[in-house]
């Protein structure tokens, strides 16, 4: 027979095991328990509120303070006057600038006009060099089939010289 383990037991049943506890993912007492919130602090007072400013002055101040940044930066940037929400309406133009304007939009037609018919006859002369690329493929592969038959034919007629 095999010497049984001794193990360990309660004082006074014999017959169980003393079993220990484990504490597995289990957080100590002290962290279970958090500390307890301070006090909210006051909310500050109100400040004062300031009188809001016209919105020309506060535009102003913006203009002269990037005006102030360019030139610690020595940018030489000018900045232009916003143009006024309300510009005057466009003059009627007279009989004379009327014919000029006329002029120049149809000398800008024609133009455009000429630029489509040449952006057309560009892609024609495209698929026209597209076509001879291909017919030059196609004669390059034929001629090189030929030299090979000839090479063929030609050692052919050596092989016959030699009986």
């Amino acid at each position: 027979m095999t010497p049984k383990r001794e193990n360990k037991t309660t004082a006074g049943d014999p017959g169980r095991f003393k079993r220990r506890k484990k504490n597995k993912n289990k957080k100590p007492a002290a962290a279970a328990a958090p500390a307890p919130a301070p006090p909210p602090a006051p909310a500050p007072a109100p400040a004062p509120a300031e009188p809001a400013l016209p919105e020309e002055v506060l535009e102003r101040l913006r203009r002269e303070a990037r005006e102030q940044v360019y030139k610690e930066l020595d940018l030489d940037i000018e900045i232009d006057e916003p143009a006024p929400a309300a510009a005057e309406p466009a003059q009627e133009l007279t009989p004379g600038q009327r014919l000029c304007r006329d002029e120049l939009l149809g000398r800008l037609q024609e133009v455009k006009d000429q630029r489509a018919n040449l952006k057309a006859e560009k892609r024609a002369l495209k698929a026209q060099i597209l076509e001879l690329e291909e017919r030059v493929e196609w004669y390059a592969s034929a001629l090189k089939a030929c030299d090979e038959r000839f090479k063929t034919i030609v050692g052919n007629l050596k092989a016959l010289e030699k009986f």
